[in-house]
């Protein structure tokens, strides 16, 4: 039980997407930044489509967003927010098929890893990334919710209108095996006439 708590406090970042019944969407992500950093470092939080990135979809009457958390120099390079969203918009498949591709295929399939130094050795640092996702479907008054991670674990949580507790959870990978993301995601609903 120790070791699992320990697991669950690892990580430090928090990441928001809000929307209200006209299909306006808002995404956020804080950023922790990283240790010994150069001077004048900007991460994924500073910057459109990395770390955060919503937009309406007039073509599909929806709309979607992203946030991001994990090693910054991954996320700006990927543009991974910005990466669900254009997916989402162009793409017919689900979001957990989404993001298990990004996950999978941008992150752990083209290894890319920072590496530091340790002792004259290099050491490879996991891609660690956590993401949640939405699309809201404006007709049926519905969200769609997706979250994943390459790192242990994962807390997300939601609320809506029409639920009197907000649901929480925590996702964790299964035997310690770093070698394939997880995926979950929900439908939450909406009350049609707020």
């Amino acid at each position: 039980k120790e070791k699992e708590k320990e697991k669950d406090h690892l990580y430090d970042t928090v990441g928001v997407i809000c929307c209200d019944d006209k299909g306006n969407v808002a995404s956020s992500v804080s950023s922790g930044g990283i240790a010994l950093k150069y001077e004048g470092r900007i991460g994924e939080a500073a910057i459109a489509g990395s770390g955060c990135y919503a937009q309406y979809i007039p073509q599909k009457f929806s709309s979607a967003a992203c946030s991001v958390s994990g090693i910054g120099e991954l996320v700006m390079e990927n543009f991974i927010s910005l990466r669900f969203v254009e997916q989402v918009r162009d793409s017919s498949k689900d979001l957990e098929d989404i993001l298990f591709h990004i996950l999978n295929d941008v992150i752990i399939k083209q290894k890319i890893v920072e590496t530091q130094k340790n002792f004259g050795e290099q050491k490879f640092m996991d891609p660690a990334l956590g993401l949640i996702g939405l699309q809201y479907n404006l007709n049926e008054k519905y969200v769609e919710f997706v979250c994943g991670h390459t790192t242990q674990s994962m807390a997300f949580g939601y609320f809506s209108n029409v639920l009197s507790n907000p649901q929480v959870s925590i996702t964790r990978q299964q035997n310690d095996c770093l070698s394939s993301p997880v995926v979950s995601g929900c439908r939450v609903y909406f009350q049609k006439d707020f």
